[in-house]
Parts: C-alpha cells; sequence; structure tokens
C-alpha cells in the first residue's frame, strides 16, 4: 500500500513538472519547485519500499543462509549494502525535497511550506551527515550478533547492550516497515556513551517517543521471526516481549 502510494505521488510529480515544462507561460512560479519536491520525496519512498518488498520475498525463498548461528543459541545478521546505499540516498534525497519545497514556499511566497521545506532539509540532510559518519566508521558490512551478553551492533562501535540494562523487547509497525525496540531501563546512560552523531540520533529517536535504540528488519538477512527466536533464546526469562 505504502508502495502504490509513493508511486502514485511521484507520478504525480512527474505530470506536474512535465505540465510546466511543456506550458511555461501558465504554470505557476513554484509548480516545477513543488514537482521535484514530490519526485525527490516519494520517488525515494518507492525506491524504499519496493526494496522492503524485494528484500523480503528473497528472504522467504533463501532462508536464512546468510546468518551464523551457533550451538548455544546465539546468533549473528547482516545488512546488505545495497539497503545500506539505499537508505543513506533516501536521506539525502528527502533532503533535496526539503531543499525544492523551502525554494518553492520562497517563490510562492508561503511560510508554511517555507517552514517544512528547512525543517525537511535539516533533519534529513543531518541523517545522511550521520548516515557517512557511520559508514566511515563501521564500513558496509553492519551486522546484529544476539547472544547470552545481550545485543551487540556494529554500526555502536561493537558496544554491547547488556541484557541488565534491557526493560523490554518491544516489536513495532512504522510506516510499513517492521523494527524491533530496544527499550532500556537509563536511556541517559546509553546515549551519553555515544559519539556526537549516534547520541543525537538516540536522542531525536527518544524525543519522537521511540526507544533510543532499534534494530531495522529491512535489509537485514534473517527474519524478524529469527532474531526474535534467537533473542527468546539468550534473554533472560523475565524481559518482556511485546507487539504493538
Amino acid at each position: 500500500m505504502h508502495f502504490v502510494g509513493s508511486l502514485a505521488f511521484a507520478a504525480i510529480g512527474g505530470w506536474m513538472l512535465s505540465d510546466a515544462l511543456r506550458h511555461p507561460a501558465s504554470a505557476e512560479p513554484d509548480q516545477i519547485w513543488v514537482a521535484l519536491a514530490l519526485i525527490a520525496l516519494f520517488g525515494s519512498g518507492t525506491v524504499l519500499f519496493g526494496f522492503g518488498i524485494v528484500s523480503e520475498r528473497r528472504r522467504a525463498h533463501q532462508g536464512s543462509s546468510e546468518a551464523a548461528g551457533t550451538g548455544d543459541g546465539s546468533l549473528r545478521a547482516t545488512y546488505s549494502g545495497a539497503w545500506t546505499a539505499i537508505g543513506l540516498g533516501g536521506c539525502i534525497a528527502f533532503a533535496l525535497a526539503g531543499l525544492f519545497l523551502l525554494t518553492a514556499g520562497i517563490h510562492g511566497g508561503s511560510a508554511v511550506m517555507v517552514a517544512i521545506g528547512l525543517f525537511a532539509a535539516v533533519v534529513f540532510g543531518g541523517f545522511a551527515v550521520i548516515g557517512v559518519i557511520r559508514l566511515l566508521q563501521s564500513g558496509w558490512g553492519r551486522s546484529i550478533a544476539v547472544d547470552a551478553m545481550g545485543i551487540r551492533d556494529s554500526s555502536l562501535g561493537n558496544r554491547l547492550i547488556a541484557w541488565e540494562e534491557v526493560a523490554a523487547i518491544v516489536c513495532r509497525t512504522f510506516h510499513g516497515q517492521r523494527l524491533i525496540e530496544v527499550r532500556l531501563r537509563d536511556p541517559h546512560a546509553y546515549w551519553s556513551a555515544l559519539g556526537g552523531p549516534r547520541r543525537w540520533l538516540a536522542r531525536l529517536n527518544a524525543a519522537f517517543g521511540f526507544a533510543p535504540y532499534s534494530i531495522g528488519l529491512t535489509g537485514l538477512s534473517v527474519g524478524e521471526d529469527e532474531i526474535l527466536a534467537a533473542i527468546q533464546r539468550c534473554k533472560p526469562l523475565a524481559l518482556p516481549m511485546l507487539q504493538l
């Protein structure tokens, strides 16, 4: 549904751009910029949702051959390099969409559009910068490991999130994408130990009502059931797991 909606709005943006270029005399001053914003925003959304659909079907057919399990019940999974590139490209596209909306607002005299465009450009531009920094620090081969000690994420510099730090594991859907939130007993202690960009992102997640750390499932070499099964095997019995 999200894929179809994104594709439809991207097509509307393409039609608006084509119409403005074919009839420049009758086009509104901000039409081209709004059209470019729609193409950048929903075109990248189409790619993101489309990749999620394709990767989920591929994983269902191929199984979890890319996951490395051991006899003690632990699990290690990796993220697709293609998904890393698409995610970073999506942030850049969203930031560009914000700049296009900002320009459209200036040309059209819309303060609301200026505010929205500026917000999107700053926020998603910041995400893009953080993504580049994380790639430079951890490389393309991001991995997640779950064992009897806790959860280890290579994008955090292999920092261990010990089970004693975890208050609950929560599975939820956000804009059509499944993720596993790791809710912490002391979020402040978690993000104070992170580097600058990671700390800023963790605090931003918390400000929007999410856990400061979560495991995204799109592009991961194992499915949700497999990683939840590993968490169930390795976590303390008293640690709750919730579905939202």
